[in-house]
């Protein structure tokens, strides 16, 4: 380690320390007069952890977790001047005003966490501020008791057979993949146990197993459904109205009696029908103001008997928290998720150490997870779900050989340079756009219904928002491609809008789409609305009444989390970006449905497969110390 110059100096130089953790450190040294170079580094890299989606630090590996971006000899300047993890934790240990030691077997409780304001807390080599702390020890401590609580419903073994049944004894393609009846165990776990979690790759039966686990446990309470509370929510509205859409094709799939039933009666079907899914935050009921603090909490506990969480995926660790401090104890909790794809935009991978941390014999959440692993899509008609699953097993070669071969349903195009993409890779896009701005200009419903839909299927998903790579170059693009050069206006006919705030006035939320549209008023003017897709038909909003939105003919790959896609182009990010993961890669190709075409170098491609994005988490640690 070199000694003489501030280590806290040298990450400011790299620009591995922003603004945030200069103010962070500078306030500690006036305030509590902290002038330990050591302490004041990890404290530092606390608070870029965090702002970096981590809710730790792990001591031994520094350099890992902040210089994935540096040039090669900033590296070595780095790892050159970084201390030990020994140091590191000894400076800390010799300050116990500041940093709360957590001593093995004394890990304490989400209360003491909570009252003890020490602004650093280490257990072992992991560095937590305290609230990233208190957060993650919740979850812990609301897991670990959940996961031994038994429920109070009968088991009805002949019922769960019946609604999800467990594989023929000749199924080549169950007994291929190891599925002796996953899904089955998992309803009788949700029948059973207070808390189950359910995962799977593409393919492997996730909805279908949720609705249906849904479906065993209002047909085994029927006798009381009218006053059993079900809620179905999710991290995002988009992933909310998605889960609402499978749910009511279930019920209509019931019901029509051209097509084979599994016996759930009309009362369970109505109850189905009456889940109205929602967002995290709105089942909390978000304090005015207050971005972390919720009108359910664990004082005022939510009045659900059952809450279904759909893609876990994208929970953070402060909303994971707050949500189950909520629950009732006695409540039934299942969790669906895939672990493969990307994590949360903010702090924490909360799914992805669930599934970890139920791997430890002995501890609580072993035998709570139930990974889907029989693939039940056709993949003779196309070859997506084979490619995607070839990334997230990692397989970077093997996914490469099939995406060049462009085989059904996939199409590969190589650019020649990091950032050199041609235009026409998005010429199928650019038809099918364009004829939804054809039937736009009109003014029948029906034409709007069918705009929408060329919207919701044809896509453009990217990395970045910047740079001819991003979204905002191929939304430019594609606007000019569809409208003409002069293309300039937000409300052309045709134009699709994103909304990305939630917005209780307008009925609308975070993720949901529309389309600009030509509307006649009662006295036969024509004016511009944005047409929404209801189940009714589809509903009109005028500018004025719009809340903040943003064109999306392409979007990002978070943004598109929860929603599928019938024809989609995927811009790589380059070689270089840090945002170029097996996760962002394996979730975009997870979004389509038929036609998938990526763009970018296969070295690109290859980098991402194998380029796991890591996040620093202590609550597996913190599941083991419970």
């Amino acid at each position: 380690m070199t000694s003489t110059f501030s280590l806290v100096q040298l990450l400011k130089k790299l620009a591995i320390f922003g603004a945030p953790e200069d103010a962070v450190t500078d306030l500690i040294q006036r305030r509590s007069e902290v002038t330990d170079d050591l302490v004041l580094t990890a404290l530092g890299l606390a608070i870029w952890a965090h702002r970096n989606g981590h809710p730790c630090v792990h001591l031994g590996d520094v350099g890992g977790l902040v210089g994935k971006d540096l040039s090669e000899d900033d590296l070595t300047l780095l790892l050159g001047s970084l201390p030990s993890s020994t140091e590191f934790v000894n400076a800390l240990n010799s300050n116990p005003t500041f940093v709360r030691k957590i001593e093995k077997g004394s890990i304490g409780t989400y209360s003491e966490a909570t009252a003890d304001l020490r602004p650093l807390v280490l257990v072992e080599e992991l560095l937590f501020t305290q609230r990233q702390f208190a957060d993650e020890l919740s979850i812990a401590e609301q897991l670990a008791m959940r996961a031994v609580k038994k429920s109070v419903m009968t088991v009805d073994t002949s019922l769960i057979s019946r609604l999800v049944p467990k594989p023929e004894a000749d199924d080549e393609e169950a007994i291929k993949a190891g599925d002796t009846g996953i899904a089955n165990r998992a309803a009788q776990s949700v029948v059973s146990n207070c808390l189950t979690v359910l995962t799977g790759g593409p393919g492997t039966g996730k909805t279908f197993t949720l609705t249906r686990c849904l479906a065993v446990l209002l047909s085994t309470r029927e006798r009381e459904l009218d006053d059993l509370s079900i809620a179905l929510i999710a991290p995002t509205g988009k992933a909310a109205a998605r889960a609402k859409e499978l749910l009511n094709s279930f019920v209509s799939d019931e019901r029509d009696a051209e097509k084979p039933s599994v016996g759930v009666s009309e009362k369970v079907l109505d109850a189905l029908l009456k889940i109205e899914p929602k967002t995290i935050q709105r089942a909390l009921g978000n304090k005015r103001g207050m971005h972390t603090r919720f009108q359910h909490d664990h004082r005022v506990f939510l009045p659900h008997d059952i809450v279904i969480i759909d893609e876990m995926s994208m929970v953070a660790s402060y909303l994971m928290a707050r949500l189950l401090e909520a629950i009732r104890p006695e409540s039934t909790i299942l969790l669906v998720g895939d672990q493969a794809q990307l994590e949360s935009v903010e702090s924490g991978s909360v799914l992805r150490d669930v599934v970890d941390a139920s791997t430890v014999v002995g501890r609580a959440l072993n035998g709570r997870v139930f990974e889907l692993v029989r693939v039940w899509r056709q993949t003779s008609e196309t070859k997506i779900g084979d490619l995607a699953r070839l990334i997230r097993a990692g397989e970077a070669d093997e996914a490469l050989s099939l995406a060049v071969s462009n085989p059904t349903g996939v199409a590969f195009i190589a650019s020649t340079e990091k950032i050199d993409v041609p235009e026409n890779v998005v010429s199928n896009t650019v038809v099918n756009l364009r004829k939804a701005a054809e039937l736009a200009v009109r003014v029948s419903q029906t034409d709007h219904q069918s705009a929408y839909q060329l919207i919701a299927n044809n896509k453009v998903l990217c990395g970045p928002r910047k740079g001819k790579l991003g979204v905002d170059y191929w939304n430019s693009l594609l606007g000019k491609a569809v409208h003409g050069a002069s293309y300039v206006d937000l409300f052309n006919p045709g134009t699709p809008l994103l909304v990305t705030v939630n917005s209780p006035r307008s009925r609308l939320v975070n993720g949901d789409i529309g389309v600009v549209v030509n509307y006649q008023e009662v006295d036969g003017s024509i004016d511009r609305r944005i047409f929404f897709f209801t189940e009714g038909g589809g509903r009109y909003l005028t500018p004025a009444e719009l809340p903040q939105v943003e064109i999306c003919y392409a979007m990002t790959v978070h943004k598109s989390q929860g929603s599928e896609y019938e024809n989609l182009v995927v811009i790589l990010p380059g070689e270089d970006s840090p945002l170029l993961t097996r996760e962002l890669v394996y979730t975009a190709v997870t979004r389509a449905r038929k036609s998938l075409t990526i763009v970018g170098s296969s070295e690109a491609f290859v980098h991402s497969i194998n380029n796991q994005s890591m996040r620093y988490s202590g609550l597996k640690t913190l599941l083991s110390l419970i």
